[in-house]
Parts: structure tokens; C-alpha cells; sequence
């Protein structure tokens, strides 16, 4: 049975691909895993499920890392045995069990933020990060689908312009409508954004807008694009929950619900407006 950390070397490459924007960081994951205790001299079988709780456990107990971050180490253990499973068609791997993380604060864009990040993409040396900071904005696409993404994609349903989406997240194929914005957007990428991404300039673009515009909120990221646009639209145009899933993309309604911002004053127009209704 093969080594563990051959096994990793050799086909890191292939289980996280290039338009996975984690996959450095997924593989340097698996290598602190490998450093814990005797793993590294394991054979792939001979890793456990008690393995990765003993981990887990140090991760947190020794590292003092949180909940939702040990949960990304989770992740990318998991996506490495599936893969060592089919290739190797091992007949059992560990059981990875994620912990549930509650009351998780989501990021998202206020419309100054939104302006400044723009002005600031607008001088940028990679004039390709601000159309693909605006498809995000105004699809609510995640980078990895915005780098797919081609002009043979374009599709034209009910006289509205989509992208049809063949590679996504949860593996679901879908149609995502673009504006005149988004579109302008792609054309500006000449339908090839992987082509233009440089995963160097786009980090240290994001830690810039970090530190300067998002008063060091680390939690501000490209996918918080995501976050706003569904924000916008759950707060600001009403649309319904279920909808804003069906274009993000989203199987379980409950996790749209994490994106959308309850808005104090929308919930006050609410009751208002349904006062005036059981009143007339």
C-alpha cells in the first residue's frame, strides 16, 4: 500500500485543480497533518479516524485554532481520501465528522466599500480585477465559476442573456443571468478570466482592500461579492429567499439564509405594512 506522503506529492496537482483557489492552501493543510505524530511514515491505509480526532484535537487545543478553521483542515483531508478512495479503489477511509459551527458572521460590502473598491481596482497594475470584482458583485458567482466561464457558455433563455454554469460547487449545473454590467464584464476578460488570473495579485489586491478600505476586517474577501449580492438582493429588492438560493446555487435553503442581512428597517416597513392590512 502506497505512503501516505508519496501519495500527496504526486497528486496534489490533480486533486485540487488549477481554478481551486485553495489548493496551495489545502495541501499545505495536509502537510501539517502529516507533521503531527507518526503520520507522515504511514501507509494510507493505515490512517484512522482517531488519527484525525487527535489532530483536530491539537489543532485546537494546542494551536488554539478555531472551530470554523479546523473545519477547512477537515475539508481538505476529506477531498484527499475520496480522491486516494477512487484512485486507489480503497475499500474503507476515515470517517471525517465536521463540527457545526453556529452564529457565523457572513461579510458583506456597503455601498461605500463597494465604490472605493472599485476606485481602487480602477488603478490597479491587473485591469483584470475589477470586471471580475463586478461579475461577482452583480451575479453573486463564485470566483472558481467566474473563471470557468467562456462566451460558449452564453445562453439565451426567454430573450434574457444567462451563463450556463457546467462545473459548480454542490455539482449542479446552472443558468446564472447576467446584466448588461456583467456581461460588459466578461467581454472585458475576453471570456477567459483563468487566463488573466494571477493568484499572487489577486491575494495581495485583497489584503490591500483589507487593510485600507475594510478597516483590517479579515474577513473581507473576493466571496463576500457573493454575500452582497444576495444581500441586495434579499433587503433591498425583497426578492424571495428561494430564488436568491436558485441563482447562488444553493440546494438547501438554509444555506442562503447565511447570506442574507436582516435589515432593521425592512423588518419595521414589514410590520407597518401588515399593520395597516389586519387594520383597514
Amino acid at each position: 500500500m502506497t505512503n501516505i506522503t508519496n501519495f500527496l506529492n504526486e497528486h496534489a496537482a490533480y486533486i485540487w485543480d488549477t481554478t481551486d483557489l485553495h489548493h496551495k492552501e489545502s495541501t499545505a493543510k495536509l502537510k501539517v497533518f502529516l507533521d503531527f505524530g507518526d503520520n507522515a511514515d504511514k501507509r494510507l491505509d493505515e490512517i484512522s479516524g482517531a488519527d484525525i480526532l487527535d489532530f483536530c484535537r491539537w489543532l485546537k487545543e494546542t494551536r488554539g485554532i478555531s472551530d470554523n478553521t479546523i473545519n477547512h483542515y477537515r475539508s481538505a483531508l476529506s477531498k484527499f481520501f475520496n480522491y486516494a478512495k477512487d484512485y486507489l479503489d480503497l475499500p474503507k477511509i476515515p470517517n471525517i465528522k465536521f463540527v457545526k459551527v453556529k452564529n457565523q458572521r457572513v461579510r458583506f460590502y456597503s455601498r461605500s466599500e463597494v465604490k472605493q473598491i472599485r476606485e481602487y481596482l480602477a488603478g490597479h497594475k491587473h485591469a483584470w480585477l475589477l470586471p471580475m470584482f463586478n461579475i461577482g458583485i452583480n451575479t453573486g458567482m463564485r470566483l472558481s465559476e467566474i473563471l470557468r466561464v467562456r462566451q460558449k457558455d452564453v445562453v439565451f433563455i426567454n430573450d434574457v442573456r444567462h451563463v450556463r454554469l457546467t462545473h459548480t460547487k454542490n455539482g449542479d449545473r446552472r443558468n446564472v443571468p447576467l446584466s448588461d454590467d456583467a456581461f460588459n464584464a466578461f467581454e472585458a476578460l475576453n471570456w477567459n478570466a483563468e487566463a488573466m488570473f494571477v493568484e499572487g495579485a489577486h491575494y495581495y489586491a485583497w489584503k490591500n482592500i483589507r487593510l485600507n478600505i475594510c478597516d483590517g476586517d479579515k474577513s473581507a474577501v473576493f466571496h463576500c461579492t457573493r454575500h452582497t449580492a444576495a444581500t441586495v438582493m434579499a433587503n433591498e429588492m425583497n426578492i424571495n429567499h428561494l430564488l436568491i438560493g436558485a441563482m447562488l446555487g444553493h440546494k438547501d435553503p438554509s444555506s442562503t439564509m447565511k447570506y442574507v442581512h436582516t435589515n432593521p428597517n425592512t423588518m419595521g416597513a414589514i410590520a407597518a405594512r401588515l399593520a395597516d392590512i389586519i387594520n383597514s
